[in-house]
């Protein structure tokens, strides 16, 4: 499933120079691509200009934490352009974090981290098939 991203452009006045038919399409929705503990991809209708500072919204309870209980609210993050390649019709954003929650940042870490696995059973208690019959039942 899809997950979508807020996404408006931050001006300020040592920002790159931002296109203004850029400007009339902020704020946009983008979507997830992928997300690290250091950035996140989108993919997006539009090019973003490499440099430009942007403000993310992402629902918390819309990341996948398989087993784990979602998180209520929204993770807004603060991040730079680093990259913007076209993709299938549309745009793939890099978009590196400035500025987070540690919070946020702890729930990145928890979806990134592998589920735990059970623990091996003992193999002395495993479920056994049997194989040999005799009259008097299984061994």
């Amino acid at each position: 499933m899809p997950i979508p991203v807020q996404v408006r452009i931050e001006s300020s006045p040592n920002a790159p120079r931002v296109p203004p038919e850029l400007l009339q399409q902020v704020p946009f929705e983008a979507l997830l691509f992928d997300i690290s503990e250091f950035g996140i991809g989108l993919l997006t209708k539009v090019s973003l200009p490499w440099g430009i500072v942007v403000d993310l919204e992402l629902a918390r309870s819309a990341l996948p934490l398989s087993g784990r209980a979602a998180s209520p609210g929204v993770m807004k993050i603060t991040g730079r352009v680093v990259h913007a390649t076209p993709h299938a019709g549309q745009f793939r954003v890099g978009v590196s974090f400035t500025r987070m929650e540690e919070t946020d940042r702890n729930l990145i870490r928890q979806l990134l981290a592998p589920t735990p696995k059970p623990p091996p059973q003992d193999r002395r208690r495993a479920s056994r098939v049997p194989l040999l019959q005799t009259s008097e039942g299984p061994h």
